[in-house]
């Protein structure tokens, strides 16, 4: 439920949330023997099921207000408040005595959260075609219980809420007489209960498990800049470019206190850039466009533990496309990775 307002200087969107989510899984684990170890049978592999049941309802009320100081400054305080009630309930052979004096479907496991996430922002229209600003917000992600323990320690301990508080001061302009529009922008992440989940080891069932864990604090800094370029009615350059510099400030592997602050961040390239020119003209009775875009990635982890099975090197794919309009029909050609980079 949302309300808008809009007066003479004071502008504001207020409203209501609400969220109710139910989710089933049946897992199913299968391990094979060694049969000289255990004296069993070649071939002998053991299943072992396991039954998930999570729900999930969150509350919130949230309000954003712009509020116009002068006829150059605009002031924007918001915030909001969320409420998040979880529960989890297993069926697993493994530890089905415990499940059923707590955390069966009959009696589930449960946990709430409660955050309330600021926003303030200031913004300077220079003149009507350059504008800067600053900006402060905090950010979460809300906790919850890990879908895929093995162990009962694993399944009825919930991991907490990621926050994160956000940092960010940037430009928006038009140049040569609204041919040219440029952004930039420079920030600083900062991370803390930082959720992150991976494979533990445990001495029953498939020998692992998979858990979510706050197991790191992070800082990320970056900078980012877009622009569109109109060289001529016909032609036109569009990119952009973005920076990073993510690190982990505090990381400690749980099971076995290993710092891994020395780790990069998953997902997290230093570098990504993107260069498309466009051309728009007339053919016929309608209106082709032509589009190339070339796209740069740097290295990129994908595991926790930075694996080099799960590492993808700098990389650079071309992109092209072909639109034709003519009245309310639209004909388009896409080709994506033409150079064919794996």
């Amino acid at each position: 439920m949302r309300l808008n307002y809009t007066g003479d200087r004071l502008s504001y969107t207020a409203g209501l949330y609400y969220w109710d989510a139910d989710y089933h899984i049946d897992l199913y684990s299968y391990i094979g023997f060694v049969d000289f170890l255990f004296g069993l049978p070649p071939g002998t592999v053991a299943e072992v099921p396991q039954s998930v049941w999570q729900t999930t309802k969150s509350y919130a009320a949230f309000v954003e207000a712009d509020y116009q100081l002068t006829d150059n400054w605009t002031l924007t305080v918001g915030g909001r408040y969320t409420k998040d009630k979880k529960t989890n309930a297993y069926e697993d052979p493994l530890f089905q005595d415990e499940l059923d004096e707590l955390g069966g479907p009959g009696n589930p496991f449960k946990e709430s959260w409660d955050e309330f996430t600021p926003k303030l922002g200031v913004r300077w229209q220079m003149n009507d075609d350059l504008m800067f600003y600053g900006l402060y917000s905090k950010g979460f992600r809300a906790g919850g219980f890990s879908g895929r323990a093995g162990t009962y320690e694993a399944a009825s301990i919930p991991y907490d809420p990621e926050t994160v508080d956000n940092y960010e001061l940037g430009m928006k302009s038009e140049w040569l007489n609204g041919r040219l529009r440029l952004n930039a922008s420079i920030f600083t992440m900062d991370y803390k209960d930082k959720q992150e989940e991976g494979s533990v080891p445990t001495s029953q069932g498939t020998g692992q498990q998979t858990v979510v864990l706050n197991a790191a604090q992070a800082t990320i800094r970056g900078l980012e800049v877009d622009f569109n370029w109109l060289l001529t009615d016909m032609f036109r350059i569009e990119g952009n470019l973005g920076l990073l510099d993510a690190s982990f400030d505090e990381w400690t592997d749980p099971p076995t206190g290993t710092d891994l602050s020395y780790l990069k961040l998953r997902r997290a390239p230093d570098m990504t850039a993107t260069v498309s020119p466009v051309l728009t003209f007339e053919l016929g009775n309608g209106l082709l466009t032509a589009r190339a875009a070339w796209h740069y990635v740097d290295d990129i982890e994908y595991t926790i533990l930075n694996s080099p099975q799960a590492q993808a090197p700098a990389h650079s794919t071309f992109d092209a496309s072909l639109v034709y309009t003519l009245n309310n029909l639209s004909v388009s050609l896409w080709g994506l990775n033409l150079n064919d980079d794996d």
